[in-house]
């Protein structure tokens, strides 16, 4: 199933007409029809959109495939799209480009992904996944927003900090990226119930200055090592964990 079926079938599913949906997502209801007709696609911007104003799973559009030969082939078509963005610093790759870097034939790749945008929101969805394995079970344990994010959340983005250089800096991805992250990382972390600070607006002023922290780090084509980074975030913010988390000074973190 296409983004456009699924579109039209949300659309029937919520009792929308086609000018309706597009008053609600700011954009001409003409877009609505040539997405339901397959004579256009949304961008991954616009998909984005879509599932934060119906609070859809972040994988609505992604249809599950039963057949390992088929998720081996759209994993390879993934795994070419990242070669090809290292190889392309100013142009989104296309099709045929992702097509070369694999061992698949153009039409090969488009019986899994119509367009390269599709390409880049499933690559999104994947990122999406281990945040919510990595993170989640943080936030669920009342850990400090803080803490999350130094000890928790910057090792794992370390650890992928080649290919995020890559989404950070790349013109024709990086608004979208960090629309995606800012998101999930919102989302994510509001739902955490013990933290310092006293309303929902402050906790997102702070994490849109941690995501900045993130974007700056990540930006360098050799971004310094965690624990400079982890240090940095302390001096910058001023935290003080014996206070925030009730430590004994023999029990703070150090690096």
């Amino acid at each position: 199933m296409v983004v456009g079926d699924r579109i039209y079938i949300l659309r029937k599913e919520l009792g929308l007409t086609q000018k309706k949906m597009a008053d609600e997502l700011f954009i001409s209801y003409q877009l609505v029809s040539k997405w339901e007709r397959h004579l256009g696609e949304p961008t991954t911007e616009m998909i984005l959109q879509i599932i934060d104003r119906y609070q859809l799973p972040f994988d609505y559009f992604i249809e599950s495939g039963r057949d390992e030969h088929v998720n081996q082939e759209k994993e390879m078509i993934i795994r070419s799209f990242i070669k090809s963005m290292f190889e392309s610093p100013d142009i989104m790759p296309s099709l045929v480009q992702v097509a070369e870097f694999s061992s698949l034939s153009l039409k090969d790749v488009k019986q899994h992904f119509k367009s390269v945008n599709e390409i880049t929101y499933e690559l999104f969805a994947i990122v999406d996944k281990k945040i919510k394995l990595e993170v989640s079970s943080q936030v669920e344990n009342s850990k400090d927003i803080l803490q999350i994010f130094i000890f928790d959340m910057s090792p794992m983005l370390y650890e992928r900090r080649i290919i995020l250089n890559v989404l950070y800096t790349r013109p024709y991805i990086k608004d979208a990226w960090t629309h995606f992250i800012s998101n999930r990382y919102k989302k994510l972390l509001l739902t955490h119930q013990k933290v310092e600070v006293e309303t929902k607006l402050d906790m997102a002023y702070l994490i849109e200055i941690l995501i900045a922290f993130i974007s700056v780090w990540l930006k360098q084509s050799n971004p310094e090592p965690l624990a400079a980074f982890q240090n940095r975030i302390i001096q910058l913010i001023g935290v003080d964990f014996t206070k925030l988390f009730g430590r004994h000074n023999d029990d703070t973190y150090s690096f």
